[in-house]
């Protein structure tokens, strides 16, 4: 009687068949990448149950189709301005779902579907405006969510300087870098 709330809380990474001989191998298995499916069941004593999901870890880039520019100014951005830029980031997404009973499959790969299409599709302005258009085409495709939450770190490519090497940079060879980098978060909810 002393508890209040039981929460409990899973990961699954993913994991994919080795091909052996062009068949999928019966015992045999490679990561499909760093990605993990998350998934939480909140119960209160009252009754009270939320249900969330999520992924996390979910590596996404593209080479082009990307903005940064006309964004506040100030002695601590280090970005200049461009209107092609690599954009890279490890989407961690957390959605609250609307129902108790639902096909968890279904829903997580209608919402991972469309976060990727968004982000490879959608020519982007900046990292908040993905951000928004991922949450919005989520909602759009999975009615049984009520809101999705998006942790964004950028993870910057900065062009190679090949002058030392006498050669010229023809927006072909990037360095990954961690540091420094912006942590863009926000919450997308449906409408009432």
């Amino acid at each position: 009687p002393q508890v209040t709330t039981a929460d409990v809380q899973l990961r699954q990474t993913a994991w994919q068949r080795i091909s052996v001989d062009n068949k999928p191998h019966d015992h045999a298995f490679t990561s499909a990448g760093p990605q993990m499916r998350i998934a939480r069941a909140e119960l209160q004593c009252n009754g009270n149950l939320k249900l969330t999901g999520g992924v996390r870890d979910l590596l996404v880039l593209k080479t082009t189709a990307s903005e940064w520019k006309d964004f506040h100014t100030d002695r601590y951005r280090t970005l200049k301005d461009t209107s092609d830029r690599i954009m890279a980031t490890k989407i961690d997404a957390e959605w609250t779902y609307n129902v108790v009973d639902t096909n968890f499959d279904d829903a997580t790969a209608e919402i991972t579907n469309a976060i990727l299409q968004t982000f490879a599709t959608q020519h982007s302005l900046g990292v908040q405006q993905t951000l928004l258009q991922m949450g919005r085409a989520a909602l759009d495709a999975c009615s049984a969510i009520d809101s999705i939450h998006f942790s964004l770190p950028n993870q910057h490519r900065i062009p190679f300087n090949l002058e030392p090497f006498g050669l010229t940079f023809e927006n072909d060879i990037f360095i990954a870098t961690d540091e420094p980098y912006g942590l863009i978060q926000g919450t997308i909810t449906r409408g009432q």
